[in-house]
Formats: structure tokens, sequence, C-alpha cells
């Protein structure tokens, strides 16, 4: 094995040698061919021996063992029939000639000038040969001993090349660059995949994905011929290759189970035949290393499973579904790509070049731009739903004030449950219009309600505006908390005088309005009261009775805003209001009195 990893070495060394032009030769002209002697076909054939016909490269219908029953006895039944092909190599005036057989049917032998240079029939084919082969001399009768093939449709020889020892090992390592490199990129995304699985439950789609990059980096790191050397598994690893292709086409069906049967779950086909698929491509390979061989069923299962992927594909595309004529578009350039090389290998346009490997690329291109098109239409839902709670938690806010949750600890209405509660020191500011009674039985409803909503309006934003959140509306009547210190409500309660004596300067109420203002401080609990099916938020407390006391008593007294004595002695600037006293007062319902302060005049300037 440490041997054979030396083509690292190689293959870094093989980057720089293409890029100069050292000659290369593609040895397609002048090749001969004669049936092996059964009974000496160890022994290369004299440059005499008669038997020799021509042969054209490429050529699909040549048999060289046409003439068997005239030139030649039967092969033995323990041996195969073998046969010989002959070449005149050209000068190359290579400092290393060397040979590159790339593409002979079933090489065992190569000889030059009847001296053996290599001999395949006592190991796996290519297990243990670097395939550059070295040669002691730039000229000579090249000879190639080749065993039967049987019915290959590439025919025999496709061409040998000859040249510098250096420019063949880059065209060998090079010409697997692209299956090496293809390869490496699938199984790469294989397992950024695989880690997405693993840190995100339930992401089948995305372990279908994995899956499918999987078995196409086999497919394609399976037809590199350095990998096979690699490797060490020489025939095995040709079987494995041909079994690789059941993997890849089950990799097909699962993606497509996943973005097109899913949609009708009563009835899933292609499922059924992943599941078959699997099985089949496990006892394949399998059978190779038990002897019980399922070749002679691979090629008719392939086509099989892929006319039905073509079949299915169709007809969801007749149906109209947008994934599945995407999903059409990349397997039907994957298939042409396939014909492509079925032609090539076939001899019938020996010309082109391999492009299967691109296919699969092209396929799993496809197949991303469908993943990525279901991520952002996933991500506009997301942010649809997003943007659609978050109205309805602004809707919620309107109705629940987020300051009141967030007293009780709470970031989400969500969070909101039944028997919540928090105890907090807070001051309490009620608000309401003196005489309201006697101005809206001279309005309808629906001016009474323009009039109302008109004042809060105006004056509920200066209670956000001073640090306070509003708990309720009661008809007219405002009650507001303020959990920062005092001062903050006195503020307000003077500018919301203001801003109504200026709506009653402009005419928008159309009828002009005084409003009494009473705030205390103290001790409340906040939370929610109710039942399962219909709950709100409250606030319970001596010190809310005692706020609204303070405030009904600004119809007796020569003030518009009372406060209590516990708010005065806890304000932080005392000095920035100028306050009345106003005596003392009793709570209904309580045997304390409460003194009272009036504020006068605007805030003193320290």
């Amino acid at each position: 094995m440490r041997q054979k990893l030396f083509w690292l070495h190689l293959l870094a060394m093989s980057l720089v040698v293409s890029c100069s032009e050292r000659p290369v030769q593609n040895v397609t002209t002048g090749w001969q061919v004669r049936q092996a002697d059964p009974a000496g076909w160890t022994q290369s054939p004299s440059a005499d021996q008669a038997g020799w016909r021509n042969y054209q490269v490429h050529d699909s219908v040549f048999d060289p063992f046409a003439d068997e029953g005239e030139n030649g006895a039967e092969a033995s039944s323990n041996q195969p029939r073998r046969f010989w092909l002959r070449v005149r190599l050209p000068a190359s005036r290579a400092a290393e000639p060397a040979l590159f057989p790339h593409d002979v049917a079933e090489l065992e032998a190569i000889y030059l000038n009847n001296q053996l240079i290599r001999d395949y029939r006592n190991t796996a084919l290519g297990a243990d040969h670097w395939p550059v082969v070295r040669l002691p001399d730039d000229a000579g009768t090249l000879l190639l001993l080749c065993r039967d093939p049987g019915d290959a449709p590439e025919g025999i020889l496709g061409g040998v090349y000859f040249g510098e020892f250096q420019a063949l090992q880059s065209r060998f390592i090079l010409g697997d660059l692209d299956s090496l490199v293809l390869g490496t990129f699938f199984l790469i995304a294989a397992i950024f995949l695989a880690c997405l699985v693993v840190f995100r439950s339930g992401a089948t789609l995305l372990w279908s994905a994995s899956y499918f990059m999987l078995v196409s980096a086999l497919q394609c790191l399976a037809v590199s011929d350095l990998l096979q050397y690699v490797s060490g598994l020489g025939a095995a690893f040709l079987e494995i290759r041909q079994h690789v292709e059941i993997f890849f086409v089950s990799g097909i069906l699962l993606l497509l189970d996943q973005l097109l049967d899913q949609k009708d779950a009563r009835f899933r086909p292609i499922r059924y035949l992943w599941v078959a698929s699997l099985l089949f491509g496990a006892f394949g390979v399998l059978g190779i290393f038990t002897g019980l061989s399922m070749g002679f069923a691979r090629f008719p299962v392939y086509i099989g499973l892929m006319a039905v992927i073509a079949v299915y594909t169709v007809r969801q595309t007749i149906r109209g579904d947008l994934e599945a004529r995407m999903f059409l578009v990349g397997f039907l350039g994957m298939v042409l790509m396939l014909l492509n090389d079925i032609l090539k290998f076939t001899r019938i346009f020996p010309d082109t070049i391999y492009l299967m490997m691109w296919g699969i690329f092209f396929f799993a291109m496809t197949m991303a731009f469908i993943l990525v098109r279901r991520f952002f239409l996933a991500q506009t839902r997301l942010a649809e739903r997003a943007t659609e709670l978050q109205r309805l938690n602004i809707a919620y806010e309107r109705f629940v004030p987020r300051d009141f949750m967030r007293e009780l600890g709470k970031e989400s209405i969500l969070d909101v449950a039944l028997g919540d509660q928090s105890e907090k020191m807070m001051t309490i500011l009620f608000a309401d219009i003196r005489d309201f009674t006697s101005i809206s039985e001279n309005m309808n409803p629906r001016e009474n309600f323009a009039f109302i909503n008109a004042y809060l309006g105006a004056v509920s934003p200066i209670i956000r505006r001073h640090g306070g959140f509003i708990d309720k509306y009661i008809g007219d009547a405002i009650m507001a908390l303020f959990p920062a210190h005092p001062d903050a409500a006195l503020e307000c309660a003077r500018e919301m005088l203001q801003v109504v004596s200026q709506l009653n300067r402009s005419g928008v109420l159309k009828e002009s309005v005084r409003i009494g203002i009473g705030i205390h401080t103290g001790t409340l609990m906040l939370g929610t009261v109710g039942e399962t099916e219909r709950m709100e938020g409250t606030v319970i407390s001596d010190s809310v009775n005692l706020a609204a006391r303070l405030e009904s008593l600004t119809r007796s007294l020569p003030a518009d805003i009372l406060i209590s004595e516990a708010t005065l002695s806890l304000l932080r600037q005392p000095g920035r209001f100028a306050t009345q006293s106003f005596g003392e007062a009793r709570v209904k319902g309580k045997d304390e009195v409460v003194r009272i302060f009036g504020l006068v005049g605007l805030p003193v300037e320290e």
C-alpha cells in the first residue's frame, strides 16, 4: 500500500509536466491481430508466423477468432481463448520511453521485440502494476496478449499511447482528475448535509440529499482507474463499479420520493422501488465476495429503474408540478450525457469524451436549485408568519401593555398564564374628565366615541413618553402606572393639563373640558384574574383606591392635580414642584386619614 501511495507525488509532478509539450502518440494505425495458439500461448509468436490480419482501431464487429476453424485447434475447456495484437512502434526519441495501454480489452501481457515487459496473468488485473509501462527501447515490435473479451460492444482495442514516461503519467492522472475532483466535491457535500441533519432533527429532505451526494461521489470515484490501482482490489473494483450504478439510481429514487412522491401520501411506489434498489445493490456487492453474482440482472434493473424515474417525472410534469419540471430537466440532461458515453463506449462516436460525471454534476446542481428554492420559500413563509405574529403581538399589546407583561416577568403574551402575579412599588395616576356625563348627553353615540378617542389619543402618548403605561381605560377615565420614581408621574400630569388646555383653545374636542388627576405611590399587586376561557390583567391594592379617591376630590378642591403625602415624600426633586396642602382626607373603607397636596403653578427650575 505504501508503494501505491506514491501517486500523490506523481499527481503534483504531472501537473507541472503537463504544462510542457512532450510528444505523446496514440498508436491507432498499423495494428494486426492473430489468434493465439492454445498449446503455446505463453510464448510470443515469431515475426514471420502466418495468420495475422489487419485490424482497424475502434472496430466493434471485428472477431479475432473468425479463422479459428482454419488456423488453430479449439481452445480447451479449461483455458479461455486468447489472441495477439501487433504493431510496429514508431521512433519517439523519448528519454524515458513508455507505454500506456489505456483501452485494450482483457490485456494479459506486453512484449516488446519478443521480450516480456509486463505480465498481468499472475495477479488481478491492474492490482499490482502502475498502468504506465516503462519500455527498454523507443522502437520495435509491440505485442499485446489479450483474453477473449466475449461480446464486447467497445471492440478489442481503442488505442495505445506511446511516448515520454512523465508525459504519459500526466495523461493517466489528469485523465482521472475530473472523476476525483467531482467525487471529492460530492463527498464533501454529503458530509456537510449529513452534519446539517445531525443538528436539525426531522430534516428528511436533507438526509435524502446527503445520501444522493454520497452515491454520486461513489459513482464518480468508481470510474477512477487511479483509485482502482491504489485500492488494490483489482477485478473486484470493476465489479463494485458496476453495482455502484444501482446505488446511484437508488439515490435518484430517494430524492424523487422526497421531492415529488410525498405529495401523494396515500401510495408511494417510488419509496418501495428505492428500498428494492438499495437491497439489490447491497446483495450485488456481497455477491462479489461470496461468489453469488447478480451481474446478469444488473443492466435490466438499471434500465428499468431509469425508465420508471422518467415516466413518473413526466407524469408529475404533465400535472403542472414546477419542481417535477426542474427535476425532469436535470434528469434528461444527465441521460443525454449518459447516451453520449454509451455511443463512445460502443465506438459509434469514438472521438467524443465521456460526460456521465458532468451529467451527474448537472443533475446535482438542478437538485440543489430545487433545495435552495424550497429554502427561500420556507424563509419567505417564515418571514410572513413572523410579520403576522408581530402584528398579532402589537394588537395584543393594545389590550395588554408590554410593560404590564414585563412587570410580571413575561416577554410575550403567549407566556402569560392565569394566576401570574407580581408585587411592585409604583406610582398610580388616575385622570378623569369632569362632568363628562352632562357633556355626553348632548352627543349621539358616534360623537361620544369620537370625542373620547380624540381626548385619549392626545393624552395617552404623554403617559408613555414619561415612562408610564396605561393599565386600563374606564370610560373617559385613565388609570396609568409609573414603575420609576414619582417625579415622572407629576411631570406627566402637568403636561396632560397643558395639552387639554391647548385642545380647548383649538376646538378639536368641540366641547371645552377640564380634567382632574389623582396621584399616589404605594405597593400594589399586578396579576391575571378570570378563568381558563377569559382572563385579564389587573391591579389590586388600596393604593389604587386612594389614587382614585384623590382624583374625585379635585371636583371639590381648588386644584386639578392632587397627590398624596407618600408621593410627595418620595420625590427625587421636590423643589421642582410648588405644592399646597389641603389637609387630610379619609379613604373610603379605611380608618386612617391621608394628607393631601395640590400642585400649583408651573415646575420651579432649580
